[in-house]
Order: C-alpha cells, then structure tokens, then sequence
C-alpha cells in the first residue's frame, strides 16, 4: 500500500510539473521582441516568411533570397516606457551565399535609486539597458532548399551590474512548387548562461557583529548571484499563397512555437499585396498560450522604386494588442539597391 500511495504521489508531481509554464526562467528577455513591422502585423508568423533583411532574426536561411544589398531600420515603442530599436542588413556575395549583421537596442529612461531607508529616493539615478550584435549567413544548397545561421554576443547591463552571453541561431528554409508552399524551421538563442556580476555584488561582512569590530574586522565579501539560460526557442512553420496574380495576392502562414520559458503556442498571420506595392496585414500571436495577454496584430506597408534607379524604398507599420498591458507600435524603414 505504501508503494502504491508513494507512486500515486510521484505520478501527481510529474503531472504538475508538466503544467508549470516557466515562466520567468530566463535571462536576455529583449531576445523575444520581435523585428519588423511585416512580420509583427502577420501576428509573428514569419519563420517560413522570411525573405528580407528582417529574416536575420526570424529565420536567417531566408537571408540566402536577398538579390540586392538591403538594410533595415526599426523603432519599438514597447510596453511600459520602454523602447527598442533594430538595425540589420543583408549582403549578397555571389556564389558563396549572402552575409548580414544587426545590432538590436532595449533601453528605457533612467530611473530614481531608492532603498529602504530612503523610499523618496536617494538623488542618484539609474539605468538599464539590452544589447545584442549578431552576424549572419545564409545559402541556397540548392534551388529549393537554404540554411542559415546566426553568431550572437548579448549583454545586459542594469546600474553598475551587467552580464554577457554567446548564442547561436540555426535556421532551414524549403520550398515546394504547389502555390509556391515553404517550410522554415528556426532554434534560436541557443547559447551560454548569463550572470549578473559587478560593483553592486559586493558588501562588506561581519562575522561576528556580537563581539565588536575590535576582535573581528569587516570582511569584504560578494554575492553570488543565479546563472540563467537564454530564452531558447523552437519555431516552424508553413506558408503559402492562396491567391496568386500578377497584382493581388493573398499570403497565409502558420507558426508552432515551442519556448523553454513559456508553454507551446501558435501564430497565424495574412498579407494581402495590391500591386506588388501596396500590403494589408492582420494576424493572431500567441494562441494557446496559459495566461497570454492580447494576440490580435494588424498592420499596412508601401514599397516604392526610385523613379529612374533600381532602389526600393519600404515603409511598414504594424499595431500589436498586449491587453492589459495595453498595446505595441512599429515603424520600420527599409531600402534595397
């Protein structure tokens, strides 16, 4: 009886184990921000979409489709004050492939230092602040079939205190004739663990506060602080167009995402193109994840040629609701040449 209560027991934990969504587990939580306004208005059902310089973080085998020199520029205004910023470009380079790099920015305004014995403040600010340089590759092995991958070095600095990480990202990219279908797989952030060490670590100990510091002199000493693993991800998709003319088509795609912080869940997006020049976006983040907050996304993009040159200009924007945390806006500026 009492093997079979201590199995009962076991088979419960296990269970509830498995319904814990770890959350919070993590460290370099800016990885998980998204880049573009296309892909963001798509409901982040991009993985097997990517084909622009934005691809350097959805999924960098679609790099290897850049034909022209292309850089982008983004501008997040995040939740709570915060803003992002995102800049990547792609490079063809013949035969060999195509190479990319991107420099990705959290930052938010600085902040009052307040303790415990000063709640209104002490008169020193503080600030905090996300970076992540990454370079990139991609090629076509052949014509249906491409593979990419990022080089990462991230860092997170908050007063005084920082801690740094290296990364991968690897990502496949295969494409089918019937209504020009596309398969993309990406695992993100696959990398070192992160701590937090530096000036703020440190305090000075008393061992024996009781006797007095004539017998037992202040000792400096320094906090251990916890090692967390980057936000790792894997993510594929399908993509295809359900409609297809010269001037108007109709791009649906689908994303499974399975994160070791969070619980699995799906993105669903729609463009719909006018011209090859005018885009209407719409998508769903999020779905099936416990406790999400929003998911619906819209947005709308121009692409423009330069009267008498082979450059593109490309404007995007998308809106992306957060619930109670309210919404997300992207602008996102592009040129090819």
């Amino acid at each position: 009886m009492r093997r079979i209560t201590t199995l009962i027991l076991l088979s419960v934990a296990v269970l509830s184990a498995q319904t814990v969504s770890k959350v919070g587990m993590t460290a370099a939580q800016f990885l998980k921000i998204g880049v573009g306004s296309r892909a963001a208005g798509m409901g982040e059902a991009f993985v097997a979409v990517a084909n622009d310089a934005s691809a350097l973080y959805w999924n960098p085998a679609g790099i290897a489709e850049v034909k022209r020199p292309e850089f982008i520029f983004v501008k997040t205004n995040w939740i709570a004050d915060i803003y992002h910023a995102y800049f990547g470009f792609a490079m063809p380079i013949g035969l060999m492939g195509t190479i990319g790099g991107s420099i990705t920015y959290l930052g938010m305004p600085d902040m009052e230092v307040r303790t415990v014995y000063q709640p209104n403040g002490t008169g020193e600010r503080f600030s905090a602040s996300d970076v992540a340089v990454t370079v990139s590759y991609g090629k076509f092995f052949t014509d249906k079939f491409s593979f990419g991958m990022n080089a990462k070095l991230v860092s997170e600095t908050i007063y005084r205190m920082n801690a740094t990480g290296i990364a991968v990202d690897i990502g496949l990219l295969y494409r089918i004739d019937f209504h020009n279908l596309r398969i993309g797989m990406n695992f993100s952030n696959f990398g070192t663990k992160m701590q937090l060490v530096g000036e703020n670590t440190g305090f000075v100990y008393h061992p024996d506060p009781d006797r007095g510091p004539s017998t037992q002199p202040n000792v400096p000493a320094e906090l251990k602080t916890g090692r967390y693993e980057l936000p790792m991800r894997f993510q594929v998709g399908l993509a295809g167009y359900l409609v297809e003319k010269p001037n108007f088509k109709v791009l649906l795609a689908v994303d499974a995402v399975h994160p070791n912080d969070n619980t699995e869940y799906l993105n669903v997006g729609t463009e719909v193109s006018l011209l090859n020049m005018l885009f209407v976006r719409g998508g769903y983040r999020t779905l099936g994840m416990r406790d999400a907050e929003g998911g619906p996304s819209f947005g709308i993009g121009l692409n423009w040629r330069v009267p008498g040159s082979t450059m593109k200009l490309k404007i995007d924007y998308s809106y992306t609701d957060f619930g109670r945390l309210k919404n997300t806006h992207r602008l996102t500026l592009g040129t090819s040449f």
